[in-house]
């Protein structure tokens, strides 16, 4: 199901719309609370019951139905998702302490937390002109997975990562936790499990939250359990029998997690999606915004994959005078990040070189992002536009 939304016309806010009032902060995520949120979180309340329950499975329900896939497991993160992903695999596979899964050398450092948190060992590789997996050389000997990271609101080159994985026996985890409801060339999810961010100034944010999803039975069986202190698979079995179920309830196959979330954050986020497409619409507008309005500037920015359907996350940006520019625009109250540094990690340096990953390199000497969301006016556009303009006329 490719997500499909309205025409609109693109924007047209010029710099002499720079706004007069005094200016806000204009952040890297929002959230808006709707009515329909109060009304589903005090239904919450209203019922009593607050850990997993009736809020979770639609939400669980939802989401799979939105990203194509039969099963989604709703844990308390995108990283816990991640976790119980390989953990998953890794205990179907029998996988041995030590084997290799590749991940790209630019992604949030979540990604390759999770790869040794399961004893497991980060092989890098760089990254193309659009931010996603380069795969080129043959995989280490031992090598098991790979993780490819959907890099702000669109998805990698997946026809050549399916094809990599195929030819050298792999695995395929996707994290989507900057990428929710974007496909490419009509198709949404590839790996054997795709996971999902619904924290703060993602898509769609709950406060905490995130998924892992699978069209596997067995795989989201396990995943359930890996999220639930290892707990024996009936408890999750709607058609178990009732001696079977008291009987077995209380027992652990495996050494799980507590990754589970609440019915406030499924609250929260069943009531957003109605309003996703909308959202998502906007994000590109701004995006395409940004393209026409700092085009004549020396930045390289960020632009959509032949055959992909991008909803940005936020607007990155490289140049040379990051550190400068993205002080600037904080004095002036623009809410900014560097752009996902990984191989310049402190925690990381004993395992990789960061020359070795030119492209990852660049960005990490000269990547920085603002915010691309919905909570953005066109004021609020034309005053970043306004601001980044008068740093590079100084």
């Amino acid at each position: 199901m490719v997500l499909e939304l309205p025409r609109t016309s693109p924007l047209t806010s010029p710099r002499s719309l720079f706004p007069s009032d005094p200016p806000r902060r204009i952040g890297v995520g929002h959230v808006e609370v709707t009515p329909l949120v109060r009304d589903n979180v005090a239904d919450v309340l209203r019922s009593g019951w607050l850990s997993p329950g009736r809020w979770c499975t639609r939400f669980e329900r939802e989401w799979a139905a939105l990203h194509e896939r039969r099963y989604a497991v709703f844990v308390n993160s995108g990283t816990s998702a991640l976790q119980i992903a390989l953990a998953a695999l890794k205990e179907r596979h029998a996988w041995p302490d030590g084997a290799g899964v590749i991940v790209p050398a630019l992604t949030f450092v979540a990604t390759v937390n999770v790869v040794t948190q399961n004893g497991l060992r980060p092989v890098f590789a760089d990254v193309d002109p659009y931010y996603g997996i380069e795969l080129c050389a043959p995989p280490p000997p031992g090598t098991v997975a790979v993780v490819p990271v959907h890099v702000n609101g669109q998805q990698c080159g997946m026809d050549r990562v399916t094809r990599y994985a195929a030819d050298h026996g792999l695995a395929v985890v996707e994290d989507s936790c900057e990428c929710v409801a974007a496909s490419l060339g009509g198709r949404i999810a590839h790996g054997v499990i795709s996971c999902y961010s619904t924290y703060a100034a993602h898509h769609v944010t709950t406060g905490v939250g995130g998924f892992a999803c699978t069209d596997d039975e067995n795989v989201a069986m396990l995943l359930r359990s890996l999220a639930n202190h290892g707990r024996d698979g009936i408890y999750f079995d709607p058609l178990a029998a009732m001696e079977q179920l008291v009987a077995r309830r209380f027992n652990f196959e495996r050494a799980g997690y507590s990754y589970r979330a609440s019915e406030f954050e499924a609250a929260v986020g069943c009531a957003q999606l109605p309003d996703l497409a909308d959202g998502l619409r906007r994000r590109r507008e701004i995006a395409d915004f940004f393209a026409d309005s700092l085009g004549d500037l020396p930045l390289v920015l960020p632009r959509p994959r032949p055959g992909a359907q991008w909803w940005p996350m936020f607007y990155p940006v490289l140049t040379p005078q990051r550190d400068d520019l993205a002080l600037f625009l904080e004095r002036h109250d623009v809410e900014t990040r560097s752009f996902l540094p990984l191989t310049c990690q402190p925690v990381y340096r004993y395992l990789v070189r960061q020359d070795d990953f030119p492209a990852a390199k660049r960005v990490n000497e000269q990547g920085l992002y603002w915010g691309c969301h919905p909570g953005m006016s066109d004021g609020d556009l034309s005053r970043i536009d306004a601001l980044v303009h008068q740093f590079f006329r100084r």
